[in-house]
Order: structure tokens, then sequence, then C-alpha cells
């Protein structure tokens, strides 16, 4: 039997959930001159099917691989998903855009695969990859996928091979995906191999993170793995960047785990994750819990969450608030004297599950998880209490899942 990223159960939420509504089908072998309302007569574009599509309905999209040259915008509360709830089944890839990993201008408009704007919208089961983004209008972030003020949810997704490449842009970032709003999720999904740089320009530490994985300006980060992002020629790059548009914690990351992300040839700062502790006389603390942070790399091979020199340009108190974010967190970084975070003993098989005895086990808290399956469909809640990560141990043997990683 095959294997899903996620897992049958969590899937079958989604599907059922729009059961009772319309459904429209696409196909590699349809047409836009169909009606769509069956799998024999499918359209041709996922495009085609949300602009026709109205709340409540479903565009069930079948295997296959798509390409698209403008972003897929999903403006009402519509549900679009991967007909086989296997998102490897389903690649949807952007084909525009002059953005490179080492070129690009402030003329750059976004070509990215998706744009969510509604808080009813769904996103599930689905490839979002090779995005790009430049300066063109402020609009650089989220080149893969941007869940834009009104919301969204983006669950059971692959979203990989994204670049950024925004010369001196204080704005740009998240070239995986990006969240605007608080009524923005993103869930169970793998954010992997995304890439961004702001060409090397002296950017303040305040001012918005080029993070290659993940962009939250507000809203909710879980039960996700972000591997392999990296960054190049950047101050202060990051696979995981937080602004807080309001108070504190508007932005929540739970569940996750953030691993094996990197700065490329040891060019410019890099923290796999990135916010400004209360600086400036603004607030942006997210709440960060039950999360691994593990084999991140910056510059010359340090592995920090934080760099010291932060300490001179906010004070130590703001510094240690700063760390105070991470509750129930465990990371092999380095972390300064007296910081109460699991350090040791993190036990890992390759793809980043906890192998028996390993210290995150049963160390995070029940109650901090609101969803029944972890990112391989295993039951959240295995022992005492959830396991720190995106993924619960588990006796049974290991199965292979989907290949995703290129490194």
């Amino acid at each position: 039997m095959r294997n899903t990223l996620i897992g049958a159960a969590f899937v079958a939420m989604v599907l059922r959930a729009s059961a009772l509504a319309g459904d429209y089908y696409v196909s590699t072998s349809g047409s836009d001159s169909n009606d769509g309302t069956s799998r024999e007569t499918a359209f041709a574009t996922i495009a085609h099917a949300v602009d026709v599509a109205v709340d409540g309905d479903t565009v069930r999209v079948l295997a296959g691989t798509y390409e698209v040259s403008a972003a897929i915008s999903a403006t009402e509360a519509i549900t679009i998903v991967g007909d086989t709830g296997d998102p490897a089944d389903v690649v949807v890839r952007n084909t525009a855009g002059t953005v490179t990993k080492t070129s690009g201008t402030n003329t750059d408009t976004a070509h990215r695969v998706f744009a969510i704007n509604n808080a009813g919208a769904i996103l599930s089961g689905i490839v979002a990859e090779d995005g790009r983004a430049g300066g063109g209008g402020g609009d650089n972030k989220g080149a893969n996928i941007l869940i834009d003020s009104n919301g969204g949810i983006v669950t059971n997704c692959i979203i990989r091979n994204a670049i950024i490449c925004a010369p001196g842009k204080t704005q740009a970032g998240g070239a995986g995906i990006a969240c605007l709003a608080l009524d923005g999720l993103i869930t169970h999904c793998i954010i992997t191999n995304n890439f961004t740089t702001r060409g090397g320009t002296s950017i303040n530490y305040w001012q918005q993170g080029g993070a290659a994985g993940v962009h939250m300006q507000a809203g909710i980060l879980r039960e996700s793995l972000i591997a392999y992002n990296t960054t190049k020629s950047d101050n202060f790059g990051s696979a995981v960047y937080c602004k807080v548009n309001g108070g504190q914690n508007d932005i929540l990351i739970e569940n996750c785990t953030i691993a094996d992300n990197s700065v490329e040839d040891n060019d410019g700062y890099f923290y796999p994750v990135f916010f400004n502790p209360g600086s400036n006389g603004q607030n942006y603390n997210p709440l960060i819990r039950n999360t691994l942070i593990v084999g991140n790399v910056g510059p010359s091979g340090s592995q920090k969450l934080f760099e010291d020199p932060w300490i001179g340009s906010t004070t130590a108190a703001k510094l240690a608030d700063a760390y105070a974010r991470f509750v129930n967190c465990a990371t092999d970084a380095v972390l300064p004297e007296g910081l109460s975070m699991i350090n040791s003993g993190i036990a890992l098989t390759a793809d980043f599950r906890p192998t028996v005895g390993s210290s995150i086990i049963d160390a995070g808290a029940a109650m901090q998880s609101p969803v029944a399956l972890d990112l391989a469909g295993n039951p959240r809640v295995n022992g005492e209490a959830v396991d720190i990560g995106c993924y619960e141990f588990t006796a049974s043997a290991r199965r292979p899942g989907v290949v995703i990683f290129v490194r």
C-alpha cells in the first residue's frame, strides 16, 4: 500500500469537510471548455477552475504536473486539493520570471504559484515549486505561496525550490511561503530547498529578515518540517522569520522541526528562527513551543539561535526575553548559560524522527497539541505527552515515506 506524506486520516478530514459542496475537477488531459464537473469532463487549468468555483466549492486536481506562469489566486472560501491526497502526485510549477540565485532587480515582479486571500480558503495535498520573486512593487514575500492579509489554510503540501533575489529590499523573505494574516495557518507541510538573498546589503536586524523557508507576519505555523533551505549574502538571513504586526504572540510556531538549514558559502549571517527581541519600542516576540531546532549552520560553522552582538544592539534583558519565547523546545545550538532548553541527547533518524531514548520523546506538553496526527500520520499523543518536533516517536517499523529532499 502506498505511503502518503501526512496520513490518510488527516487527509480524509480535509476532504470530508467539503464533500457536500460543489466539486470541480482539473486534469492534464482536460479542457477549459468542459464543464469541469467530473473526472471525465475536467478542466485543463487550476486557475480556470478557481475562477468558476464559489464559496464552499472544491477544486479537485488530478495527478500530474501543471505549469503556471501567473499565481493561482484564491479569494473565496474554496478548497483546492490534490485528488489522491498524496502531494507528490500533484505538482504545480511556476515557469515564469527571470529571478535566479544570483540575478534579481528591484523591478522583478513575483511569479508565485499560489496566492490565498480568504480565511475559508484551503490548499491541500499539492506540491508548489519553482516560485520566483524580486523586488518589484514590494511584492517579494512568499515566492511559492502567499497567504495574504485575509488569511487561509495551507495543509499537507510540499513547498520547495523557490527563489527570492531582491537586492537591498527589507521586505523580502519567505521564499517557500509567507503568511501575513492572523487567520493564516500553515500545518502538516514540508518546506524545503528554498533560497533567499537580498544581495549582501546592510540591513538592520529589526527590519524584515530574508527567510528562505517561511516568513511569518502573523498566524500559526504548526506540525511542519522546514529543512535544507538556504540564504546567501544576507545580513540576518534565516529559515523562519517572525515579524509580528501587532502585539506579542501574534505568531505561534508549534510542533515543528527546523533542521539542516544554512547559509551558502559562509556568506552572511544566518539564524534558524529570527525575530526582533523587543527593540525600537516594538514587540516582535512570537511564541515557539514544542519545536526542534537542530543541524542549522551559520557562517564559519556556527550554530546559534541568536548572535552575541545583539546584546549591544538591544540589551541583555531583551535578549534573555527573546530566548524565553522558546517554550518546551530542543536544540543543538549554542545557548547562553542558564537557558532552560533541551540541549543534549537529541537522537534522530536521518529523516529527523526521534529514535529510542531520544531526549525529545514526551518532552512537550499534550495540551499544546490541538491536532490528532503528526506530520507522518502517527497519533500526536503517543505516551504521556507529545514529543518535541513534527514527528512523534513510534516503536513500529519506519515507513520509507516520500522522497522529497535534493541536497
